[in-house]
């Protein structure tokens, strides 16, 4: 309650003059403040050297994300993990994030973990992006591939896991952005610690007008940290964090009209408001025979929109337990753990924006449970054999209720005379029984993974690995709950989707080189996918994806350079469509970037994004022409003026290029164009 007291506080008229304000105080008193002495938080964790490592694995480390003025983390993901996002709104905080060559729903194929919990919806929405602020995040690891044996559902083409900023070091510190088309953001923070106890406060707010017409999204929120080292020998730690935003929705656009005026919206305004809240909580423990690692945590997001004439109120819930132990030592380990998730949506649709009247009304819940073990086995100093199993069951309770719009105002209003009685008023109103339902389904799914890594020298390793892959199918692909009718309103036949994936990788790492290649073969056996001419979700048949992930870095004392490729040939292999390429994904994508300090403290940088050409979503025909291919850049200047301290300056899509971020059958969803952002970031 206090932060959200906070946050609402904090409103959109006061923030620009309260970062003005505190840019001044910060600039008056980063001259003269004394340096703390750095305080270290204790941690463990199960990770290993990263050659030793049987995966492809990208961490983005807090220095990183400190010389970044990325206005989102989707940004920072697409310049330093070549991740693709698509957006439907010109940005990235409300993108659909794309792994390992998939297309429609890809965002649903990739787990997304804060602090150990899963913050993946239970419906098919995306993860709200903006909720996370930069300054807020200790690091990011990306991980491609099938990792459903240690993280369960959703994990089947990798695994995004953030690790939000704890306390500890006694610090102060405010950063304030300000930029093109209205945008501005504002953090402030305090850590320290007392005794035993660390602690970290923060808060955070943003507003973006956007490159669009209708596109204006804010979010403002607030996070407290808590830990607390039990002896030498374990450590507990909790976190509160509130979010609310507002997100506009510009719509899509014909062709012409964005060759005409990409900036152009064509709709009326349709909007989201949110609400989230989320609570974690950590126990972290080294003992004789091993280390052990529980997380916990509740997820809430109370959403309420207006889209395309649907006006729906919709609350979710989740819960999570998920304990791990560790047996061994570096030689030979064991990982034992289970998972419990339950995850609940209630929604209510009006027939109007007045949200006097409830047309229909949903509850539904999934309990899953999973267990899972993992081994690793140094068969020689230089060779590893890893591998695991796991089990998982899903059970959800379906609930729907359609009512008789007919029934439900108590004046006819079509006519003339508001007062005029309806004479078909009921209350309660009946239900459309063939729109309705109420039912219990039972889904399961097994992964399986084994490894072989062999280290040739102490700078270089390959690898050879075999994933079982599986996931479940969301509750508003199996249900029409959410006003987007289905031909059959509850799909009890959709069966969880399936695959084998093979990787062969290499990587090679020392004082200045770093470079990896992992060469992959994902085959599906019943991937879901939208089915326009039936109208429902679909088991659609067999597919394939073929490809390589790049990565080559060189770091010197001055200056670097760094290029990762994407590569995939993400084929249909059913019916008709066989041999067709999957909607949405494009054969290449490559960030490549090259930075240079001609002073200490000063940095200047400069990346280059290239997408390549791709069907439209639903064209599993291939009988449109393709997206066209786009090159875009974006530069960025850095000044460390005192240690903590920077100032930026940032240009992205620096050639102003239009292109399409994402785009279906008959309508095109412009992404931005050039944009400046500068700012300051003041640590003490």
């Amino acid at each position: 309650m206090g932060a959200a007291v906070i946050i609402r506080l904090l409103n959109v008229n006061s923030t620009y003059q309260i970062t003005w304000v505190l840019l001044f105080f910060a600039l008056m008193t980063a001259q003269a403040v004394e340096l703390l002495p750095e305080y270290v938080v204790r941690a463990w964790h199960f990770e290993s050297d990263s050659l030793d490592i049987p995966a492809d694995v990208v961490i983005i480390g807090r220095e990183t994300i400190e010389n970044s003025a990325a206005p989102s983390l989707p940004d920072l993901l697409q310049t330093e993990a070549n991740l693709v996002f698509r957006s439907f709104n010109g940005k990235g905080n409300k993108g659909e994030v794309a792994m390992r060559g998939f297309g429609e729903g890809s965002g649903l194929r990739v787990l997304i973990l804060v602090d150990g919990i899963k913050v993946n919806r239970a419906d098919m929405s995306n993860v709200e992006w903006q909720q996370f602020s930069l300054r807020d995040i200790e690091s990011v690891e990306v991980l491609r591939g099938g990792n459903n044996v240690l993280y369960g559902n959703h994990a089947l083409s990798g695994v995004i896991k953030i690790t939000t900023r704890k306390g500890g070091e006694s610090r102060s510190s405010f950063s304030a952005f300000t930029g093109s088309y209205g945008y501005r953001n504002f953090d402030a923070s305090q850590s320290g610690n007392i005794g035993d106890f660390y602690y970290r406060l923060s808060v955070n707010d943003q507003q973006d007008e956007g490159y669009r017409d209708q596109s204006l999204s804010d979010s403002r929120g607030g996070k407290f940290n808590l830990g607390y080292f039990l002896g030498e020998d374990d450590e507990l730690n909790t976190s509160f964090a509130y979010n609310e935003g507002y997100v506009e929705f510009p719509g899509p656009l014909t062709l012409p009209e964005f060759e005409d005026d990409p900036q152009q919206s064509q709709i009326g305004q349709e909007s989201s408001e949110s609400e989230n809240y989320r609570q974690t909580f950590s126990w972290l423990a080294q003992r004789v025979w091993g280390e052990f690692k529980l997380h916990g945590g509740y997820n809430r997001r109370d959403l309420i929109w207006d889209l395309d004439g649907i006006y729906g109120d919709n609350e979710q819930q989740g819960f999570s337990f998920t304990p791990k132990f560790k047996f061994g030592d570096e030689e030979s380990s064991l990982i034992y753990g289970f998972d419990v998730l339950y995850d609940t949506i209630d929604f209510l649709s009006y027939t109007d924006q007045s949200r006097q009247y409830v047309k229909a009304d949903a509850a539904l819940a999934r309990s899953t449970s999973g267990v899972y073990v993992f081994a690793e086995h140094e068969l020689t100093t230089r060779s590893q054999i890893s591998g695991g199993v796991r089990y998982e069951r899903a059970t959800t309770d379906y609930d729907y209720r359609k009512y008789d719009e007919s029934q439900l105002e108590p004046y006819d209003q079509i006519l003339t005379d508001p007062f005029n009685p309806n004479p078909n008023f009921k209350n309660p109103a009946d239900l459309v029984v063939a729109d309705s339902y109420k039912d219990d389904l039972a889904k399961d799914g097994w992964a399986g993974e084994l490894s072989l890594n062999y280290r040739l020298t102490d700078d270089f390793s390959i690898r050879v690995g075999y994933d079982r892959v599986y996931r479940y199918p969301v509750l508003d692909e199996v249900a029409a709950y959410q006003g987007f009718p289905l031909s059959k309103p509850l799909n009890a036949d959709l069966e969880p989707e399936e695959g084998d994936n093979f990787e062969i990788g290499v990587k090679y790492l020392n004082q200045h080189w770093e470079a990896s290649a992992t060469f992959f073969y994902l085959t599906m056996d019943n991937e879901i996918a939208y089915d326009d001419t039936i109208q429902l979700n679909t088991n659609i048949g067999a597919t394939c994806r073929l490809g390589a992930d790049l990565m080559v870095r060189y770091t010197a004392k001055s200056w670097g350079a760094s290029s990762q490729w994407s590569i995939v040939d993400a084929r249909l292999q059913y019916g008709a469509v066989a041999g067709n390429r999957v909607p949405l994904v494009s054969e290449f994508n490559i960030v490549s970037q090259a930075w240079v300090a001609p002073i200490e403290d000063l940095r200047v940088s400069l990346s280059m994004n290239y997408t390549g050409g791709r069907y439209v979503g639903g064209d599993y025909d291939n009988s449109g022409s393709l997206l066209p291919s786009y090159v875009t850049f974006d530069s960025q200047v850095a000044y460390d003026f005192k240690q903590y301290s920077k100032l930026f300056v940032r240009v992205n899509n620096l050639l102003d290029h239009q292109y399409v971020s994402t785009a279906y059958q008959g309508g095109y969803y412009p992404a931005a164009g050039r944009s400046l952002i500068v700012g300051l970031s003041v640590g003490f």
